[in-house]
């Protein structure tokens, strides 16, 4: 027969137990959810260090892989193809569509992923997360939460075609482009583009809105998924400022585009 001091420990002992499964359920559940995010996020990758992350995604004819047009542009030898590396696994796959207005690319999707699903549009304040692979290393996780809506300029680079008398006409050159990568307009801030750019000629300038979050981001990071905390889509990152803000490119743009596949 146990002696009342014995029992009130076991209970005391049974009650901290459940105490400490109830607060570690969320970080649990977390976790597993950016587990199964994680299994359909990819390294986009090509010559001199150029690359990002891209992740896939459902469209109206099936899934397809989302990234920057940035990384498409800078990370494909072709202009047609990127490879895409899953793990071990890499393969070259299909650039269907590039849409500079948006900073947004899609690619021919991976096999049998059936891919993320779309979230809600995000709010001020709004827990978010990223992942991807800062610095081309390792899939990472960061999270944070929307900070701002901003609206921003982003400066894009025609890239040579090899075809010396059709870059001589549309006045292509190997001259860099100056200023800013991009400019937040609402406060005049600049930002860095999250990559470096060697020999770009022409140069372009298109307006777009975007989410700003505090989630730390790096190069690399260009074309991760922003998620909500069940693990939806709610944006893409395309940039980051001098404190390591990610900056994302917004669901109605992302839903547009992927009406036409």
């Amino acid at each position: 027969m146990l002696k009342p001091l014995t029992k009130s420990l076991l209970l005391a002992m049974t009650l901290l137990t459940v105490l400490l499964a109830v607060a570690a359920a969320p970080h649990v559940r977390q976790q597993v959810v950016q587990n199964k995010v994680a299994e359909h996020v990819y390294m986009l990758k090509g010559e001199d260090d150029h690359g990002g992350t891209g992740f896939q995604v459902q469209a109206t004819n099936g899934p397809v892989i989302i990234t920057n047009s940035h990384v498409c542009e800078r990370s494909s030898k072709d202009g047609r193809n990127i490879l895409v590396i899953k793990g071990d696994e890499e393969m070259k796959r299909k650039i269907l569509k590039i849409d500079d207005a948006a900073d947004l690319c899609v690619v021919e999707g991976w096999p049998k992923d059936p891919g993320l699903t779309l979230g809600k549009d995000t709010k001020v304040g709004q827990k978010v997360m990223e992942i991807g692979h800062p610095g081309l290393g390792d899939l990472k996780v960061s999270e944070g939460e929307v900070t701002d809506t901003v609206n921003v300029e982003i400066l894009h680079h025609v890239m040579p075609t090899g075809q010396k008398g059709l870059d001589k006409m549309m006045g292509i050159t190997n001259e860099p482009c100056k200023g800013p990568k991009f400019k937040i307009l609402k406060k005049d801030m600049p930002l860095m583009g999250i990559f470096s750019v060697k020999n770009v000629p022409l140069c372009f300038v298109v307006e777009t809105d975007a989410i700003k979050t505090d989630v730390p981001t790096f190069p690399g990071n260009s074309g991760s998924p922003l998620l909500d905390k069940q693990g939806k889509v709610v944006g893409v990152i395309f940039a980051t400022d001098g404190e390591e803000n990610g900056y994302a490119v917004n669901l109605d743009h992302l839903k547009s585009l992927l009406k036409n596949f």
